[in-house]
């Protein structure tokens, strides 16, 4: 099959914000990664989790996990560390 003859490429990785949850445009920018390295895949779908489909011609398909394409962006300090409310003083007027 064309899937045999053509294994699955390892794209570059796409960073999104939340690998578990892949919007839209992060999906397209994966799929664009995974043909780039797939040339000769026909199409190539990928889901909400960022794991790859790709069919070729032949109808036959091969897989990419989400490890191979996806990575999580680093947190910012701020989303690490959300505010608290402190603890209510009570002052005298």
């Amino acid at each position: 099959t064309d899937a045999e003859k053509n294994p699955a490429q390892d794209p570059a990785k796409t960073e999104v914000a939340n690998k578990d949850q892949l919007t839209d445009e992060e999906k397209t920018k994966v799929e664009e990664a995974v043909k780039k390295a797939n040339p000769e895949a026909k199409t190539v779908t990928v889901d909400d989790k960022g794991k790859a489909t790709l069919t070729y011609k032949d109808g036959s398909t091969n897989t990419l996990d989400p490890e191979k394409t996806v990575t999580e962006k680093a947190k910012t300090d701020a989303e690490k560390n959300p505010a608290q409310d402190p603890a209510k003083t009570e002052v005298a007027n």
